[in-house]
């Protein structure tokens, strides 16, 4: 049965491989909270663009729907929860893959398919 969900976000998993001070993969993941857009703003930010129109930044999509991360899922440098703020949110999303790795979670999550360019 499909029961009618109207909040306004949703949480969804973000999995993330990044190179480590040893040369090697890491790979790590946490819950994302991505807001629920309606159908009609989705289709807006996936159409296509007409020649002289900037296309569809990773950062344009991640400003626009991740909202937050849960704190026990990522620590800082001393090992405790980092908390959700403006401050945490820009050193999050300062390091490279993260950004790209929450547009794809978000992606899957709406069931996109195909590549946002940077």
């Amino acid at each position: 049965m499909f029961t009618l969900d109207e909040s306004s976000t949703y949480w969804y998993p973000v999995s993330v491989e990044m190179i480590d001070a040893g040369g090697r993969t890491k790979k790590f993941s946490f819950d994302a909270e991505f807001e629920r857009l309606p159908q009609d703003e989705i289709n807006e930010l996936f159409r296509k663009r007409e020649e002289g129109e900037e296309p569809l930044r990773d950062a344009d999509l991640v400003t626009r729907v991740f909202k937050g991360w849960k704190p026990e899922h990522i620590k800082d440098a001393q090992g405790n929860p980092l908390e959700v703020n403006d401050t945490n949110r820009e050193k999050l999303l300062n390091i490279f893959p993260v950004p790209r790795s929450i547009v794809r979670a978000y992606l899957k999550s709406i069931g996109v398919e195909g590549k946002v360019k940077n």
